[in-house]
Protein backbone atom coordinates (compact mmCIF):
# COMPACT_ATOMS: atom_id res chain seq x y z
CA UNK A 1 0.00 0.00 0.00
CA UNK A 2 2.85 2.58 0.63
CA UNK A 3 4.42 1.64 -2.47
CA UNK A 4 1.27 2.41 -4.06
CA UNK A 5 0.42 5.91 -2.47
CA UNK A 6 4.16 6.71 -3.40
CA UNK A 7 3.67 6.13 -6.92
CA UNK A 8 -0.14 8.19 -7.17
CA UNK A 9 1.58 10.81 -5.20
CA UNK A 10 4.57 11.17 -7.49
CA UNK A 11 2.77 10.59 -10.82
CA UNK A 12 0.61 13.38 -9.76
CA UNK A 13 3.63 15.58 -9.19
CA UNK A 14 6.29 14.29 -11.14
CA UNK A 15 7.89 12.15 -13.69
CA UNK A 16 9.77 10.21 -11.03
CA UNK A 17 9.70 9.36 -7.04
CA UNK A 18 11.42 12.66 -6.72
CA UNK A 19 8.37 14.64 -7.91
CA UNK A 20 10.19 16.56 -10.08
CA UNK A 21 10.19 15.83 -13.58
CA UNK A 22 12.83 13.30 -15.22
CA UNK A 23 13.98 16.54 -17.68
CA UNK A 24 12.38 19.77 -16.38
CA UNK A 25 13.54 23.24 -17.50
CA UNK A 26 14.71 24.70 -14.37
CA UNK A 27 14.08 28.28 -13.72
CA UNK A 28 12.75 28.82 -17.60
CA UNK A 29 12.99 32.76 -18.56
CA UNK A 30 9.69 32.53 -19.62
CA UNK A 31 8.30 30.82 -16.50
CA UNK A 32 9.16 33.59 -13.42
CA UNK A 33 8.17 33.52 -10.13
CA UNK A 34 8.54 36.51 -7.84
CA UNK A 35 9.18 37.63 -4.92
CA UNK A 36 10.80 34.69 -4.59
CA UNK A 37 11.56 34.05 -1.06
CA UNK A 38 8.31 34.97 0.07
CA UNK A 39 6.40 35.41 2.56
CA UNK A 40 2.76 36.09 2.10
CA UNK A 41 2.29 35.97 -1.57
CA UNK A 42 4.05 34.34 -4.64
CA UNK A 43 3.00 35.72 -8.30
CA UNK A 44 3.72 33.15 -11.61
CA UNK A 45 4.25 35.19 -14.72
CA UNK A 46 5.24 33.83 -18.05
CA UNK A 47 4.72 31.92 -21.09
CA UNK A 48 2.45 29.03 -19.61
CA UNK A 49 -1.07 27.62 -20.11
CA UNK A 50 -2.13 24.53 -17.72
CA UNK A 51 -1.69 23.90 -14.20
CA UNK A 52 1.04 24.61 -12.16
CA UNK A 53 1.25 22.31 -9.48
CA UNK A 54 2.85 22.96 -6.00
CA UNK A 55 4.89 20.43 -4.51
CA UNK A 56 6.63 20.11 -1.26
CA UNK A 57 9.43 18.04 -0.29
CA UNK A 58 8.12 15.40 0.90
CA UNK A 59 6.70 14.52 -3.26
CA UNK A 60 3.21 15.94 -2.39
CA UNK A 61 0.65 18.51 -4.50
CA UNK A 62 -0.04 21.05 -1.63
CA UNK A 63 -2.08 23.10 -4.38
CA UNK A 64 -3.07 23.12 -7.94
CA UNK A 65 -3.59 26.18 -10.33
CA UNK A 66 -5.05 26.56 -13.69
CA UNK A 67 -4.28 28.39 -15.96
CA UNK A 68 -6.66 28.63 -19.41
CA UNK A 69 -6.50 29.10 -22.53
CA UNK A 70 -8.93 32.00 -22.57
CA UNK A 71 -6.91 33.67 -19.65
CA UNK A 72 -3.47 32.97 -21.37
CA UNK A 73 -4.43 34.71 -24.48
CA UNK A 74 -6.42 37.93 -22.76
CA UNK A 75 -3.00 38.28 -20.77
CA UNK A 76 -1.27 39.46 -24.26
CA UNK A 77 2.07 38.70 -22.52
CA UNK A 78 1.63 36.33 -20.67
CA UNK A 79 0.28 34.80 -17.74
CA UNK A 80 -0.04 35.71 -13.75
CA UNK A 81 -1.35 33.56 -11.33
CA UNK A 82 -1.06 34.00 -7.45
CA UNK A 83 -0.12 31.03 -5.13
CA UNK A 84 -1.01 32.63 -1.37
CA UNK A 85 0.60 29.74 0.53
CA UNK A 86 -2.24 27.82 1.23
CA UNK A 87 -3.17 24.15 0.51
CA UNK A 88 -6.35 22.76 -1.53
CA UNK A 89 -8.23 23.12 2.07
CA UNK A 90 -7.54 26.60 2.50
CA UNK A 91 -4.25 25.97 5.66
CA UNK A 92 -1.61 28.21 5.76
CA UNK A 93 1.24 25.48 4.79
CA UNK A 94 4.79 25.24 6.50
CA UNK A 95 7.85 27.67 5.89
CA UNK A 96 10.18 25.69 3.50
CA UNK A 97 11.10 24.84 0.50
CA UNK A 98 8.38 23.92 -2.24
CA UNK A 99 8.47 23.55 -6.42
CA UNK A 100 5.83 24.97 -8.76
CA UNK A 101 6.08 22.64 -11.39
CA UNK A 102 4.31 23.53 -14.84
CA UNK A 103 3.03 20.99 -17.20
CA UNK A 104 1.66 21.96 -19.92
CA UNK A 105 1.38 19.53 -23.41
CA UNK A 106 4.83 17.89 -23.86
CA UNK A 107 6.82 20.99 -21.91
CA UNK A 108 7.42 20.82 -17.74
CA UNK A 109 8.98 23.35 -16.14
CA UNK A 110 10.00 23.92 -12.29
CA UNK A 111 11.14 26.69 -9.68
CA UNK A 112 11.88 26.07 -6.44
CA UNK A 113 10.05 28.40 -4.24
CA UNK A 114 10.99 29.64 -0.71
CA UNK A 115 8.47 30.07 1.93
CA UNK A 116 9.69 32.22 4.97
Amino acid sequence: MFQQDIRRTSSICGDTLTGIPENPVINHPEFKAYPNPFSNLVTFHGDFVGNIRICDLSRRVVREIEVSDSEFQAAGSGSNAIWDGTDAAGKRVMVGIYFAVNSYRDRKEMIKLILR
